[in-house]
């Protein structure tokens, strides 16, 4: 089987030639981009890319373990919240309905909102 070659107005050549300048790489490494995705996506790309470079190189990101870090907080303080709430109440009583099958967090939350109404 053959490969065919793609055969490339001045235009397009011309636009491959700047898109690859401006992704940094050469016109050959940007054509099966081209290919694949088109024109019009592959320069969209390009922009993204660049874009999240100039906000690292600014300072304009996070890392992700200080987001994650950020999130364990959230989600730790969250806990001790509910479980603070939930301290010195008694557990609902035990019955035979599927109620019974509740966990104890639930049933606090449960308890907690029947108490409220």
């Amino acid at each position: 089987m053959s490969t065919a070659d793609p055969s490339l107005s001045q235009t397009d050549l011309r636009r491959l030639e700047k898109l690859a300048s401006v992704a940094g790489r050469t016109p050959r490494a940007m054509l099966k981009f081209v290919l694949r995705d088109g024109f019009a996506e592959t320069e969209r790309v390009v922009r993204a890319v660049r874009a999240g470079r100039a906000d690292v190189a600014a300072g304009r990101t996070r890392t992700h373990a200080a987001v994650m870090g950020e999130a364990a907080a959230m989600l730790s303080g969250h806990a001790k919240s509910r479980k603070a709430a939930c301290i010195g109440r008694r557990p609902p009583r035990a019955s035979s309905s599927a109620a019974s099958l509740i966990l104890p967090r639930t049933a606090c939350r449960a308890r907690n909102s029947s108490e409220v109404a």
